[in-house]
Protein backbone atom coordinates (compact mmCIF):
# COMPACT_ATOMS: atom_id res chain seq x y z
CA UNK A 1 0.00 0.00 0.00
CA UNK A 2 2.84 2.39 0.77
CA UNK A 3 4.17 1.97 -2.76
CA UNK A 4 0.80 3.02 -4.10
CA UNK A 5 0.81 6.10 -1.89
CA UNK A 6 4.28 7.11 -3.08
CA UNK A 7 3.24 6.60 -6.70
CA UNK A 8 0.18 8.76 -6.15
CA UNK A 9 2.37 11.54 -4.76
CA UNK A 10 4.63 11.47 -7.81
CA UNK A 11 1.96 11.19 -10.47
CA UNK A 12 -0.85 13.35 -9.09
CA UNK A 13 -1.46 16.51 -11.09
CA UNK A 14 -3.50 19.49 -10.04
CA UNK A 15 -6.77 19.56 -11.98
CA UNK A 16 -9.48 22.17 -12.20
CA UNK A 17 -12.89 21.06 -11.00
CA UNK A 18 -16.31 22.26 -12.04
CA UNK A 19 -19.87 21.67 -10.89
CA UNK A 20 -21.74 18.63 -12.18
CA UNK A 21 -25.07 19.23 -13.86
CA UNK A 22 -27.23 16.19 -14.42
CA UNK A 23 -29.74 15.99 -17.25
CA UNK A 24 -32.98 16.63 -15.38
CA UNK A 25 -36.49 17.87 -15.93
CA UNK A 26 -38.18 20.59 -13.86
CA UNK A 27 -39.13 18.16 -11.10
CA UNK A 28 -35.59 16.87 -10.84
CA UNK A 29 -34.27 20.43 -10.61
CA UNK A 30 -36.35 20.92 -7.48
CA UNK A 31 -35.01 17.68 -6.06
CA UNK A 32 -31.45 18.83 -6.79
CA UNK A 33 -32.08 21.99 -4.77
CA UNK A 34 -33.39 19.90 -1.90
CA UNK A 35 -30.27 17.73 -2.13
CA UNK A 36 -28.00 20.76 -1.78
CA UNK A 37 -29.92 21.92 1.29
CA UNK A 38 -29.76 18.43 2.78
CA UNK A 39 -25.96 18.52 2.62
CA UNK A 40 -26.00 21.69 4.70
CA UNK A 41 -24.35 24.09 2.26
CA UNK A 42 -21.31 26.14 3.34
CA UNK A 43 -22.19 25.84 7.02
CA UNK A 44 -21.29 22.16 6.83
CA UNK A 45 -17.67 23.10 6.16
CA UNK A 46 -17.00 25.01 9.38
CA UNK A 47 -15.43 22.06 11.20
CA UNK A 48 -11.98 20.98 10.07
CA UNK A 49 -10.05 17.85 10.94
CA UNK A 50 -6.30 17.41 10.66
CA UNK A 51 -4.32 14.24 10.13
CA UNK A 52 -3.16 14.27 13.76
CA UNK A 53 -6.82 14.13 14.87
CA UNK A 54 -7.21 10.55 13.58
CA UNK A 55 -6.48 7.37 15.53
CA UNK A 56 -7.14 3.68 14.98
CA UNK A 57 -10.57 2.62 16.20
CA UNK A 58 -12.01 6.12 15.88
CA UNK A 59 -15.64 6.31 14.72
CA UNK A 60 -16.94 9.31 12.76
CA UNK A 61 -20.55 9.86 11.74
CA UNK A 62 -22.34 12.09 9.24
CA UNK A 63 -25.71 12.67 7.66
CA UNK A 64 -28.53 11.88 7.48
CA UNK A 65 -29.12 12.44 3.79
CA UNK A 66 -32.53 11.87 2.21
CA UNK A 67 -32.49 10.29 -1.25
CA UNK A 68 -35.17 11.61 -3.62
CA UNK A 69 -36.64 9.77 -6.58
CA UNK A 70 -35.68 12.68 -8.82
CA UNK A 71 -31.98 12.37 -8.08
CA UNK A 72 -32.07 8.57 -8.38
CA UNK A 73 -33.49 8.96 -11.88
CA UNK A 74 -31.20 11.85 -12.83
CA UNK A 75 -28.00 10.10 -11.78
CA UNK A 76 -28.96 6.82 -13.42
CA UNK A 77 -30.05 8.42 -16.70
CA UNK A 78 -26.70 10.16 -16.90
CA UNK A 79 -24.33 7.44 -15.67
CA UNK A 80 -25.99 4.05 -15.09
CA UNK A 81 -29.07 3.81 -17.34
CA UNK A 82 -30.19 0.32 -16.45
CA UNK A 83 -33.95 -0.14 -16.35
CA UNK A 84 -34.19 -0.91 -12.63
CA UNK A 85 -32.62 2.51 -11.95
CA UNK A 86 -34.52 4.53 -14.57
CA UNK A 87 -37.96 2.99 -15.19
CA UNK A 88 -40.13 3.11 -12.08
CA UNK A 89 -43.08 1.23 -13.60
CA UNK A 90 -40.94 -1.63 -14.88
CA UNK A 91 -38.87 -1.71 -11.69
CA UNK A 92 -42.05 -2.21 -9.66
CA UNK A 93 -42.36 -5.65 -11.27
CA UNK A 94 -38.64 -6.41 -11.15
CA UNK A 95 -36.54 -8.37 -8.67
CA UNK A 96 -36.26 -5.41 -6.27
CA UNK A 97 -39.99 -4.63 -6.40
CA UNK A 98 -39.32 -0.96 -6.99
CA UNK A 99 -36.86 1.63 -8.22
CA UNK A 100 -33.38 1.45 -6.70
CA UNK A 101 -30.41 3.81 -6.84
CA UNK A 102 -27.26 2.98 -8.75
CA UNK A 103 -24.53 1.67 -6.49
CA UNK A 104 -22.27 4.39 -7.90
CA UNK A 105 -24.81 6.97 -6.81
CA UNK A 106 -24.63 5.48 -3.32
CA UNK A 107 -20.83 5.80 -3.41
CA UNK A 108 -21.13 9.42 -4.52
CA UNK A 109 -23.42 10.21 -1.57
CA UNK A 110 -20.92 8.58 0.79
CA UNK A 111 -18.12 10.65 -0.73
CA UNK A 112 -20.02 13.87 -0.15
CA UNK A 113 -20.89 12.95 3.43
CA UNK A 114 -17.23 12.07 4.07
CA UNK A 115 -16.16 15.48 2.77
CA UNK A 116 -18.74 17.28 4.87
CA UNK A 117 -17.89 15.33 8.03
CA UNK A 118 -14.13 15.02 7.71
CA UNK A 119 -12.21 15.99 4.60
CA UNK A 120 -13.14 19.60 3.85
CA UNK A 121 -10.37 21.90 5.05
CA UNK A 122 -8.10 19.03 6.09
CA UNK A 123 -4.69 18.26 4.59
CA UNK A 124 -6.28 15.49 2.49
CA UNK A 125 -5.60 15.94 -1.21
CA UNK A 126 -5.60 12.52 -2.92
CA UNK A 127 -6.40 8.83 -2.69
CA UNK A 128 -4.68 5.85 -4.31
CA UNK A 129 -8.01 4.03 -4.37
CA UNK A 130 -10.61 1.99 -2.56
CA UNK A 131 -11.12 -1.73 -2.09
CA UNK A 132 -13.84 -4.20 -1.38
CA UNK A 133 -16.95 -2.23 -2.36
CA UNK A 134 -20.13 -3.95 -1.23
CA UNK A 135 -23.77 -2.96 -1.66
CA UNK A 136 -25.46 -5.37 0.80
CA UNK A 137 -28.93 -3.88 0.25
CA UNK A 138 -30.36 -1.46 -2.30
CA UNK A 139 -30.99 2.23 -1.73
CA UNK A 140 -34.53 3.33 -2.54
CA UNK A 141 -36.14 6.73 -3.06
CA UNK A 142 -37.10 8.18 0.31
CA UNK A 143 -34.31 6.46 2.21
CA UNK A 144 -32.39 8.53 4.77
CA UNK A 145 -28.75 7.54 4.82
CA UNK A 146 -26.34 7.86 7.73
CA UNK A 147 -22.57 7.79 7.21
CA UNK A 148 -20.28 5.87 9.57
CA UNK A 149 -16.50 5.85 9.14
CA UNK A 150 -14.19 3.68 11.22
CA UNK A 151 -10.46 4.42 11.20
CA UNK A 152 -8.48 1.23 10.59
CA UNK A 153 -4.91 2.52 10.32
CA UNK A 154 -3.04 5.81 10.65
CA UNK A 155 0.61 6.03 9.63
CA UNK A 156 3.23 8.23 8.01
CA UNK A 157 5.01 7.18 4.84
CA UNK A 158 8.77 7.45 4.36
CA UNK A 159 8.25 10.55 2.24
CA UNK A 160 6.23 12.29 4.95
CA UNK A 161 2.72 11.61 3.69
CA UNK A 162 -0.04 10.91 6.16
CA UNK A 163 -1.83 7.69 5.17
CA UNK A 164 -5.32 7.05 6.53
CA UNK A 165 -7.01 3.71 5.91
CA UNK A 166 -10.64 3.74 6.92
CA UNK A 167 -13.91 1.89 6.44
CA UNK A 168 -16.97 3.71 5.13
CA UNK A 169 -20.49 2.43 5.71
CA UNK A 170 -23.92 3.82 4.91
CA UNK A 171 -27.05 2.75 6.76
CA UNK A 172 -30.65 3.56 5.95
CA UNK A 173 -33.31 4.76 8.39
CA UNK A 174 -33.99 1.17 9.47
CA UNK A 175 -30.36 0.56 10.36
CA UNK A 176 -29.83 -1.63 7.30
CA UNK A 177 -26.37 -1.43 5.76
CA UNK A 178 -26.44 -0.29 2.12
CA UNK A 179 -22.74 0.41 1.46
CA UNK A 180 -19.47 -0.95 2.82
CA UNK A 181 -16.04 -0.08 1.44
CA UNK A 182 -12.45 0.49 2.52
CA UNK A 183 -10.72 3.68 1.41
CA UNK A 184 -7.21 5.07 1.69
CA UNK A 185 -6.72 8.84 1.91
CA UNK A 186 -3.43 10.71 1.61
CA UNK A 187 -2.67 13.77 3.71
CA UNK A 188 0.06 16.27 2.95
CA UNK A 189 1.54 16.95 6.37
CA UNK A 190 4.99 17.95 5.15
CA UNK A 191 6.04 21.30 3.70
CA UNK A 192 4.46 21.78 0.25
CA UNK A 193 6.60 20.36 -2.54
CA UNK A 194 7.35 22.15 -5.79
CA UNK A 195 4.52 21.67 -8.22
CA UNK A 196 1.83 21.30 -5.59
CA UNK A 197 -0.40 24.20 -4.53
CA UNK A 198 -0.14 25.39 -0.94
CA UNK A 199 -3.06 24.56 1.32
CA UNK A 200 -5.44 27.39 2.07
Amino acid sequence: MEGNAETALVTLEQTATSGLTLATDATDATDATDATEAFGGPAAYRRRMRFDDFHAGQRITGGPYRVSEGEVLAFARQYDPQWFHTAAAAAAHGPFEGLIASGWHTCAIAMRLAVDAVLWGSESYASPGISGIRWPHPVRPGDELAFVATVLEVRRSRSGLGVLRWRWQLFNQCGTEVLDLESTSLFRIQAPSAGFPAMA
